[in-house]
């Protein structure tokens, strides 16, 4: 064996988890409080880096540094010469999207690349840590929070230190380390037998209620959360889970999709949603669910306007085909659950089954056919659609919403109602901010639902 150099393969799972990011969308890239928290298991982002060439290069960095071990004198030795080639250096004078404002801003320096060299690789080993620990917790079903004993170790940590719950408690959620800029805590499994033999106990419901919690506003969204004392605002989250959540809400919204069709249609969704937040584009992919999972999907295009990818005649041919079990896949830049237009599409296309929609959050939103009952004509659906926005306008005198939001909320409300009545089925599956308005379209809900009974 002399002379054989071994080399330590790259972590896979925090590699998928990194790989698996598309890129934060423009508006949400000038500031860290920007994209937040949990959007940063879907979109990379680096604040002031608002042109995509600049983005990509820093990504691409990133990768590099993870798969292939690198140092962060290594990375900064390679990365700092292109950014400055590029422009994106020192000092400079830029434009707040978000109040319209010059501001003074660091773009590149080597403080900052030790920042996102440190913070992406230690989100990325945490969440692929929190992967593995996924599939061990049979076995070792505990977490056991530890924190790192070195000169610069915070205080305000030392309140979690040796704290210990099971994997799936919910705090786990706000506190699954790095907490911090440079944080050098970490958690480890234990199960019941290592707990007897050190003489350890779970942590109890009155330690955890003891808990200080903190107000705390962001000062770009104006939102306000209570946080637990100690833990950074924009650390409050388990990247990890947030990852694996997309996965959750994939299945949560597959309605009737076989479960061999289940992994390539999550992958299809996932890429597309990857693809979009990379290049804020409308994507549609259409695919047989009758044939081999493993052949190549009927159609695939994308644009970069707001409207949705229009269907291209050979498409429409194999739509048009009774036989065909085709499922219609889209991703665009909003979280508005589907165009009218797909919907009159699954009423007049007797080969289309299902049409599925990903948004750059993480949402996941599907329709499909009734098991029995034929679509009414597409007249009439776009007559609910139109009582739907009055109902929405009356509604929405008690509420200042963007007219993103209220198609949202318009779409969803009728969509639901649908499916109350056995016309279609349909699954909503949002995240954090969406699944919040989702909950205000229950105000329209039983309106929607009288109008379609006098149908």
């Amino acid at each position: 064996m002399a002379g054989i150099a071994l080399e330590p393969l790259p972590p896979r799972e925090a590699l998928e988890y990194f790989r698996s990011k598309g890129y934060a969308p423009a508006l949400q890239r000038f500031d860290y409080r920007d994209h937040w928290r949990e959007e940063h298991a879907r979109g990379f982002v680096v604040a002031k880096a608002m042109r995509d060439d600049v983005l990509a290069l820093i990504r691409t960095a990133v990768e590099d540094g993870l798969s292939q071990g690198q140092t962060l004198d290594q990375f900064r030795k390679d990365l700092a010469p292109q950014l400055k080639a590029k422009g994106w250096w020192g000092k400079s004078i830029e434009r707040d999207p978000l109040t319209g404002e010059l501001k003074e801003v660091q773009l590149g320096s080597m403080h900052r690349l030790k920042v996102i060299f440190d913070t992406n690789l230690r989100t990325s080993y945490a969440s692929g840590q929190w992967a593995r620990l996924q599939r061990t917790k049979a076995f070792l079903p505990y977490l056991e929070y530890r924190q790192l004993q070195r000169e610069t170790a915070r205080d305000e940590h030392k309140p979690y230190d040796g704290l210990i719950l099971p994997i799936d408690h919910p705090l786990w959620r706000k506190i699954f380390p790095p907490n911090g800029w440079f944080c050098g805590c970490y958690v480890r499994p234990m199960n019941d037998r290592m707990l007897e033999r050190e003489g350890k106990v779970l942590t109890s419901a009155d330690e955890i209620a003891a808990l200080e919690t903190m107000p705390w506003t962001n000062p770009r969204t104006g939102e306000t959360e209570a946080l637990l004392e100690g833990i950074d605002p924009s650390f409050a989250s388990n990247p990890g889970h947030a990852w694996q959540d997309m996965d959750d809400r994939h299945a949560a919204s597959a309605l009737d999709l076989p479960e061999n069709l289940r992994a390539s249609d999550r992958g299809y969704l996932k890429e597309m949603t990857a693809l979009q937040m990379r290049g804020d584009r409308q994507i549609l992919l259409a695919y047989d669910q009758a044939a081999d999972p493993e052949t190549a999907p009927l159609a695939f295009a994308q644009g970069e306007t707001a409207t949705p990818v229009e269907i291209d005649p050979a498409l429409a041919t194999q739509l048009a085909n009774p036989g065909n079990r085709i499922a219609l896949l889209r991703a665009g830049p909003t979280a508005t659950p589907f165009a009218i237009e797909d919907l009159g599409l699954l009423a007049e296309a007797p080969g289309l089954h299902q049409v599925a929609l990903a948004s750059p959050d993480g949402s996941f939103f599907r329709m499909g056919r009734a098991a029995e009952t034929a679509l009414p004509p597409v007249d009439r659906i776009r007559d609910w659609h139109a009582e739907a926005v009055r109902i929405a306008a009356r509604w929405s005198g008690r509420e200042t919403l963007s007219n993103q939001e209220m198609a949202l909320i318009t779409n969803h409300a009728l969509l639901s109602a649908m499916a109350e009545h056995g016309l279609i089925g349909y699954a909503s599956a949002p995240s954090g901010r969406v699944q919040a308005l989702l909950l205000r379209a229950l105000d329209l809900l039983p309106e929607m639902v009288a109008v379609l009974g006098a149908r």
